[in-house]
């Protein structure tokens, strides 16, 4: 009788524990809201600068539905005797390792390997022979992740940084056409060129844009000059190569100098 007073308790005490830590969780993530509906109002440009920076985690779409099945879900974890938990675990993968159905595809979290939205890590072989953008660079800044140079973060570098003195020129990868020139704060002058089977190239933290838009541009080509517009630490042009709007590493295009 003692005993089974003693593992009643031990139930109760781990119910309550549990209870208080999706209290605390729920109570942090209320916090996180109140703070960044504060950015949107009060410092727009802050919270843009922080909706850049972690775009992969801002733009996921989670569901009404989903939201309020996650909660009951942690609730009746929370209220549940340990003794239910283990029951059910040990069901769900008896489930799983006997049902003729089920597919496993390959799906699981994120880690240093696994590349952000709208990028990919995935090798690309090009016919053409490719021209290198700057005769005398170095790469500072390959692709993938890394700790920002300027905002000291852990995020994800999307093309190559290639550093030489300023106002070198840059040339024309591909044969191609300018589909954009423009500036802006991150980029600063910049200019796009679009290429065939759907291949875009975009250079970053030019000095100078030589090319017009519109204009059709040959393989070597100058098309601009290094510099240290935008966001930048020093001349360097930044290149990024997309196939169909995803980003790809610059290295399976323009090879290792």
């Amino acid at each position: 009788m003692q005993m089974n007073k003693s593992c009643s308790k031990n139930k109760k005490d781990d119910g309550d524990y549990l209870t208080t830590v999706l209290c605390v969780q729920i109570a942090v993530c209320f916090i996180v809201g109140i703070i960044a509906f504060a950015f949107v109002k009060i410092k727009p440009d802050c919270y843009e600068q922080l909706k850049e920076e972690f775009s992969y985690i801002m733009n996921k779409d989670i569901t009404i539905e989903k939201a309020v099945d996650a909660f009951k879900e942690a609730v009746g974890f929370a209220v549940s005797p340990a003794s239910v938990w283990t029951d059910e675990v040990e069901k769900e993968e008896t489930t799983l390792g006997e049902s003729q159905d089920y597919q496993f595809y390959g799906e699981g979290g994120e880690d240093l390997y696994v590349a952000q939205a709208d990028t990919s890590f995935a090798p690309v072989f090009v016919t053409q022979k490719a021209y290198y953008p700057i005769e005398n660079g170095t790469v500072t800044s390959g692709f993938g992740y890394r700790i920002h140079p300027i905002y000291k973060t852990f995020g994800f570098h999307t093309g190559m940084d290639i550093a030489t003195e300023e106002n070198s020129p840059i040339h024309c990868i591909f044969d191609g056409k300018v589909i954009e020139v423009g500036e802006n704060e991150t980029r600063g002058k910049y200019i796009v060129l679009e290429h065939s089977s759907g291949m875009v190239m975009r250079y970053f933290h030019c000095s100078e844009i030589i090319a017009t838009l519109g204009a059709n541009i040959r393989r070597g080509e100058v098309i601009a000059r290094v510099g240290t517009t935008g966001l930048s630490t020093g001349p360097h042009l930044h290149l990024e190569v997309l196939i169909k709007g995803i980003r790809y590493n610059p290295v399976y295009f323009i090879g290792e100098k």
